[in-house]
């Protein structure tokens, strides 16, 4: 089966506004976009430095992209699924410089931490999580990358 990654690069538009964020890109893909209800549903994440110089990423290793990484699933109507698994946070987690054009992976267990044993098409994206050491305001230190759109079908 043919697995395509498709790329969101995203941080460009806020250079050339001044905002000083670098540019990121975070990409998800799977090796089971068809699977059957119960089966363990893994999504790889790849986070990519596309700047100049090192950029700080946050990292887990183990297949704990959670504490990193927002994780949205959506069913076919676009309904978000719940959260099912342990707390993201409780997961250490590292954040080491990042040379330019490198990148950090990872991966999740979706049916670890959401419920899907309906059958049905699923939508995920992941949403990075930054930190903006110029951020002149501390609340606006902290923000997201977000992933593109991968589909996920369960069937019986």
């Amino acid at each position: 089966m043919r697995l395509a990654t498709i790329s969101v690069l995203i941080g460009l538009s806020n250079l050339a506004l001044g905002q000083g964020r670098p540019p990121v890109s975070v990409s998800i893909t799977t090796p089971t976009p068809v699977a059957k209800t119960g089966a363990a549903i893994r999504v790889d994440i790849i986070v990519t430095n596309a700047f100049d110089r090192a950029v700080p990423l946050f990292e887990t290793t183990d297949g704990h992209a959670e504490a990193s990484n927002g994780v949205e699933v959506f069913d076919a109507e676009g309904r978000q699924l719940p959260w099912a698994g342990r707390h993201p946070r409780s997961i250490s987690r590292k954040m080491p410089s990042v040379e330019a054009g490198k990148s950090v992976e990872d991966f999740i267990v979706l049916t670890n931490d959401f419920d899907l044993r309906e059958p049905g098409k699923y939508s995920v994206v992941v949403k990075h999580e930054m930190l903006d050491p110029e951020a002149a305001r501390p609340e606006d230190r902290r923000y997201f990358i977000s992933s593109n759109p991968l589909s996920i079908t369960i069937t019986e």
